[in-house]
């Protein structure tokens, strides 16, 4: 390749001229496959002449190629004489005096090192120890920089022989590396003594890159540190020069680039014990004793708290958070015969915890963290007031991510529940003692000391699981908290903010329910306008709290209800931040789902303001909020019943943008939205042309809307909605057949195409659950619509008679439910049915009443399968209804489907009144019968689609008709269609044992039926 073109091509790529800039990107981009290119790129970058951005531009490209055709099995993978060209001109490269090339240069030497080092590039590592060896201080600097980015690389092998090569290598350069870091971190007090802060700048940036390469050999390049002296002896220094780089960076001048230098260099020592520590909790038992007494010389001693800033004491509270809490540290619990056995570095380890633990020492570190660490800070108390909800926004629910955990607060508050959890006993006394010092400070104290109040209130609540079996809160919450939240003084807004917090901590602990309206009324009180933004918001987080309870009971605040929805509402009113607005709406959203029906008379306010937000919360940013919104109405429509209708027009609104997937928002809205038109359906009085209409945007939820290929298009709707709302989509298709069997025709233009699509593409692709739900849909599609299904659910029917005939499907429970949608079809229109197989004929080469035979031995067969009593008796009506179908295929079965039937009837049968068995599934009364559902919804929270569901069930026959009835009159018809004789014929084919059952269960009106059975 021309290695002008190439120089003048990564020209253009560097231009500030866009019409340069595009040539530029896109001949790089074209020659990407290219034989030479990748060789070109690294000649241009190595020759020095060359500008340094266009030189920087060269390796990025190369950087970049490497990932994607490096590796030998790549397509359009790089030539091995081209591979070996750029290695040999990268490692003539290291020495680059341009700090941002060698990074980059740095970076991809350590790509292409843990592809090809050692056995494609064996000279890599001798040419970087030569290079860390260097007496040039910017020979050796490149060659730390290369050998960090290396070690890094060859730390993420994971093959065993790979491993064995990166023992080898730290076995190599540990040694040497620990001394270089060692003299150029002890040469920095000289440095300084003499004035010269440029040279201990350098020094501090040298040994930094040294530890960083120390500590990936620690956690990855020895089987077990603890083993080998060299990196004990590291070990021990990191100990010895911690106390030593604190006094270090405070010695130099804040303005200065050393500052910046030292504090990293001191920060890199404690996050490498941490690090070690969490990697190697077993091998670093050696060194708890070390590491305890640095961590309280170094964060908890009075006289050395001037020295320490965040990182470095982030980085030491988690360490002793980690320590306390490290499973390989605790003793067994005991099992089987109650002995246990406890290894020696686990008793080593406990040893060391409480040698180190005494009661002075617990003491000091409990007292520092509360009221040293927790102490609200004049940060806090500045954005409190100017800017209240971007406070509330950046401190709730901190708890829950990683990154709060590397955060000061963080760090401060996990330290203090680890320690209290580890030693509750001798830690509560100490923090019960903590609050009888401040529970008595009132508004007239200094604000120093309701800081101190605020922190240690704080305290309590973080370290309510382990603190409820030493204080009587119940007791303090009388006598001391409800008199802290009557106080009005704007100075105790803190203390009243964290009295509640506190009451949020503790009501889900250990909390009596005899003492919730009182709560309820404290919240109240401090839900006003006229209180605290803060205060009010943290009111509403303990009452969202307090609803969630596990033993919450609606009693206890039905009489607050209407305060709370009017302070709640006030409030939402005044709020702008989309995160306090969510808290109010998720608390909205509890109370509304908590309480039911009882809500009904105080939502009018809170339906009147959702539009407005709805429409305000419009944008990429507020999916969050709108989201809280579905939920809040898919609650308030199961609360209001069929009265929620009114709201069908905004409803069908926030349906529509949620679930439809031409509008970008569905991605975000879908899941919820499907659970409120879920809500919607069952409870809406009648059906209309709105929410028929709505139904189409199932099909882009599920995949159907091109017909191209479904098998495809089906997979991607699974992937797009997920399948646990697949089922919730199959619940709406279903609430659609139910509530639309009032209006057929309207059920047949709007939703019958949506309905077959989904069930035919979906019935084969999904799991038991699926499948369960979709036989489900057309269960009811059958019953619902006797005169239209057979023709509408053709394609359905077909595909699953071809599956169970040609053996497709051999898993039983989901064969057993397409035999019983199968069932179902046959017992509705048994001419069509026939039609059907009729239609297979060509297709699987065999005759009809052969299919027919082969169908009825798979049901004879799977009988057995099915246990749900409803499909047994389908499965038994089934068998009764073919009785009188006159075909040599069913009349040679007559005997098997005699014994389907008597085999049913033993399930579906018992004794009645008058002494006769009877069908106890048929429905009696208010549709009701022996094997009614356990969960049949209570009166008074029936819904309208419950209602509709018991209307439907009137029409089917596995209710309404009595199988012994049945039975007898198939029959009778049986006897006068072939005669006596034939009849004769087919009876004395029937097992013996069958006839006498039967004998019992048929009608005693009827069972001279079976006198021809006496031959």
């Amino acid at each position: 390749m021309d290695l002008l073109n190439v120089h003048t091509a990564l020209r253009f790529a560097c231009s500030q001229d866009p019409n340069e800039l595009k040539v530029g990107e896109e001949q790089l981009k074209a020659w990407q496959k290219d034989k030479g290119y990748y060789a070109g790129l690294a000649t241009v970058f190595g020759d020095h002449s060359v500008d340094s951005t266009v030189r920087w531009m060269a390796i990025t490209c190369l950087k970049n190629g490497v990932d994607t055709y490096w590796r030998p099995t790549a397509p359009n993978a790089i030539d091995p004489e081209e591979k070996s060209l750029i290695r040999k001109v990268l490692l003539e490269s290291i020495e680059e005096p341009e700090q941002k090339i060698s990074l980059q240069l740095a970076v991809l030497i350590a790509k292409i090192g843990r592809m090809d080092c050692p056995h494609e590039w064996p000279e890599l590592l001798p040419v970087l120890t030569e290079k860390v060896r260097s007496e040039s201080p910017l020979v050796q600097r490149c060659g730390l920089l290369t050998l960090k980015e290396v070690t890094k690389a060859f730390s993420s092998w994971r093959l065993s022989e790979q491993r064995l090569i990166f023992f080898e290598v730290t076995s190599s350069i540990f040694s040497y590396t620990t001394n270089v870091w060692f003299t150029h971190l002890t040469s920095v007090s000289g440095y300084i003594t003499q004035g010269k802060l440029d040279n201990a700048t350098s020094s501090l940036t040298l040994a930094t890159t040294c530890l960083k390469i120390l500590q990936l050999m620690l956690l990855h390049g020895f089987a077990r540190f603890n083993a080998d002296s060299d990196a004990v002896q590291l070990v021990g220094y990191l100990f010895e020069l911690a106390p030593q780089a604190l006094e270090l960076r405070s010695q130099l001048p804040q303005d200065h680039s050393s500052f910046e230098a030292a504090e990293e260099t001191t920060t890199m020592i404690i996050k490498t014990l941490f690090k070690l520590q969490r990697n190697h909790p077993i091998g670093y038992i050696a060194f708890l004793d070390q590491t305890l007494e640095l961590i309280y010389m170094t964060i908890f001693n009075l006289e050395k708290r001037v020295l320490l800033y965040e990182k470095y004491t982030v980085y030491g509270l988690n360490m002793l958070k980690c320590i306390l809490k490290c499973e390989d540290y605790a003793i067994p619990s005991a099992r089987g015969t109650g002995e246990v056995f406890v290894p020696v570095q686990v008793l080593q380890a406990q040893k060391s915890l409480s040698d180190f633990f005494n009661d002075e020492r617990l003491r000091m570190i409990l007292e520092q963290i509360v009221t040293n660490f927790m102490l609200l800070t004049s940060e806090d108390i500045e954005m409190w007031n100017e800017s209240p909800e971007e406070y509330f926004a950046n401190n709730y629910d901190e708890g829950l991510g990683q990154s709060y955990a590397l955060s000061l607060k963080g760090s401060v508050e996990g330290a203090l529940m680890a320690v209290l959890h580890t030693m509750p006993s001798a830690g509560a006394p100490i923090i019960t003692r903590m609050i009888e010092a401040v529970q008595n400070t009132d508004n007239s104290a200094e604000w120093s000391a309701l800081l101190m109040k605020e922190a240690v209130y704080n305290a309590v609540g973080l370290v309510a699981f382990d603190l409820y079996q030493y204080m009587d809160f119940e007791l303090w919450f009388q006598t001391h908290l409800i008199k802290d939240l009557s106080v009005s003084d704007k100075r105790y807004h803190i203390i009243k903010r964290r009295v509640l917090w506190l009451l949020g901590c503790w009501v889900g602990v250990k909390f009596d329910a005899v003492y919730h309206p009182t709560l309820y009324q404290c919240i109240i009180n401090n839900l006003g306008p006229n209180e605290n933004v803060l205060v009010r918001l943290a009111a509403v987080d303990t009452l969202k709290q307090s609803i969630e309870d596990i033993s919450f009971s609606s009693e206890p605040i039905s009489t607050f209800i209407p305060s709370i929805t009017e302070c709640l509402l006030v409030l939402l009113r005044q709020l702008e931040s989309p995160e306090t607005k969510l808290l109010v709406m998720n608390t909205f959203c509890v109370l509304i789902e908590r309480v039911g029906t009882d809500i009904q008379p105080y939502v009018g306010s809170l339906l009147e303001l959702i539009p407005h937000m709805w429409v305000e919360t419009q944008g990429d940013n507020s999916s969050l909020l709108r989201s809280v919104i579905i939920t809040t109405l898919s609650h308030t429509v199961c609360s209001l019943g069929h009265f929620s209708s009114q709201l069908h027009p905004f409803l069908i609104h926030v349906i529509n943008g949620a679930t439809d997937t031409k509008q970008p928002e569905h991605l975000f809205l879908a899941e919820d939205g499907l659970q409120l038109w879920k809500s919607v359906l069952h409870h809406a009085p009648q059906p209309t042309l709105e929410l028929a209409s709505l139904i189409q945007n199932m099909s882009g939820l599920l995949g159907l809307a091109s017909p191209s290929d479904d098998s495809t298009r089906s997979l991607e709707g699974l992937m797009d909605i997920g399948s646990s709302n697949l089922l919730v989509c199959f619940y709406i298709i279903k609430a659609y057949v139910i509530l639309f069997s009032q209006s057929p025709d309207i059920f047949m233009q709007y939703c019958s195409e949506v309905t077959v699509k989904a069930c035919q593409t979906y019935i084969r692709d999904v799991k038991q659950s699926g499948v369960d739900a979709i036989v489900d849909v057309l269960d009811f599609v059958m019953v619902a619509y006797p005169t239209n299904s057979h023709q509408l659910l053709e394609p359905v029917l077909l595909q699953l008679l071809h599956c169970v005939l040609s053996g497709e499907e051999t898993y039983a429970p989901t064969l057993c439910l397409y035999l019983a949608v199968l069932a179902r079809a046959m017992l509705c229109n048994p001419q069509h049915f026939l039609i059907l197989l009729q239609s297979l004929v060509q297709q699987l080469q065999q005759e009809a009443n052969v299919l027919l035979g082969t169908l009825l031995d798979i049901w004879a067969y799977r009988l057995d399968n099915i246990g749900e009593i409803k499909r047994r008796k389908l499965f038994g009506l089934a068998a009764a209804s073919l009785l009188t179908v006159n075909d040599s295929c069913v009349l040679g079965r007559f005997g098997s489907l005699l014994d389907m039937c008597v085999e049913v009837l033993h399930d579906v049968t018992d004794t009645s009144t008058t002494g006769g068995l009877t069908d106890c599934l048929v429905l009696q009364g208010e549709g009701s019968h022996q094997f009614a559902s356990p969960h049949k919804p209570h009166p008074s929270t029936e819904s309208e689609h419950d209602k509709r569901v018991r209307q439907v069930n009137k029409m089917d026959p596995v209710w309404t008709v009595s199988l012994p009835q049945l039975l007898a009159t198939q029959l009778e018809v049986c006897l006068s269609t072939l005669g006596m004789a034939q009849y004769r014929s087919l009876i004395s084919d029937v097992d013996v044992v069958v006839r006498e059952q039967m004998t019992d269960f048929l009608p005693p009106d009827r069972v001279n039926i079976l006198l021809v059975f006496d031959m």
